[in-house]
């Protein structure tokens, strides 16, 4: 059985795998990843309907806030420069 490095394979990625065990990874780690992933969805905890609700509230209320502040400060320092540069 030939040894990746020998002829076409590039030999710096797995130098001591047969290629015929080369080319079974490429299929089976997919596979095992997309498995992998599937059990670790089933152990989410996901948020029921009413948390999801009251959770979006509350960001859209701090957005709110924080895009206030960020406003006012804004024409304060707008203000605040036309007064010092008189203009």
């Amino acid at each position: 059985m030939s040894r990746i490095g020998s002829g076409s394979d590039p030999p710096f990625l797995f130098p001591n795998l047969p290629v015929k065990s080369f080319h079974m990874e490429l299929v089976t780690k997919p596979i095992q990843f997309v498995k992998d992933v599937y059990l670790e969805f089933k152990k989410v905890r996901w948020p029921t309907r009413q948390e999801t609700i009251r959770l979006t509230a509350y960001v859209i209320g701090v957005s709110l806030v924080v895009g206030l502040l960020v406003s006012g400060m804004d024409v304060v320092f707008k203000e605040g420069l036309t007064i010092v540069l008189g203009k």
